[in-house]
């Protein structure tokens, strides 16, 4: 049920502690995610594709930084539809970072079949710097710090871009429209 009025600073359309507005909040991400795409795009062409992702790396850079224009234009047209592929691809690349966390883990085992397979690929992808099981636990590190970095901010993304997709869809159902607003004359 949509309320009577629309309050677009109502606190449910607050993001980053109350600090700012989800459409601040997802214009911020959405600009910081183009950036750290436009970096990896430059990091792939400068070193190759990575030892993980191989060339598919490529193609999740290219997905990701044509998904994350939804939001933008979401925004700017009021229309939240926009905003759901961006949304489906932040849930899936939180589904590939738990899955690639639990293989670190699982790695990390090196009694296992798996562990072994896993720990022959690291090394296998990683050459020169695997030359020893110590470098590989590390590379392993540095591989799961990175992942569960990754979980953490697509989750908070997710989290922030939903609310956004909220606040468009509600405003889009009230038919709020910023011109329509009364504005304060002061009498003299």
């Amino acid at each position: 049920m949509v309320e009577p009025y629309f309050n677009r600073l109502h606190p449910k359309y607050k993001c980053c502690c109350n600090l700012m507005h989800v459409e601040t909040g997802t214009k911020i991400i959405c600009i910081l995610a183009t950036i750290g795409y436009i970096i990896s795009f430059l990091n792939w062409l400068e070193n190759g594709p990575q030892a993980l992702w191989g060339t598919w790396g490529l193609g999740r850079i290219v997905l990701g930084a044509l998904m994350v224009i939804g939001p933008l234009v979401g925004i700017s047209k009021t229309n939240p539809q926009y905003f759901l592929p961006y949304l489906c691809y932040l849930g899936i690349s939180m589904c590939f970072a738990v899955i690639e966390i639990l293989f670190c883990l699982i790695a990390y085992d090196r009694g296992s079949s798996w562990g072994r397979t896993l720990r022959r690929l690291i090394k296998e992808a990683f050459g020169a710097k695997a030359r020893t099981e110590s470098r590989i636990d590390e590379i392993i590190d540095s591989i799961l710090l990175v992942l569960i970095l990754s979980f953490i901010f697509n989750v908070w993304f997710f989290v922030v871009i939903r609310k956004c997709y909220n606040y468009v869809k509600d405003k889009l159902a009230s038919g709020y429209n910023e011109l329509t607003i009364p504005q304060f004359h002061a009498v003299q």
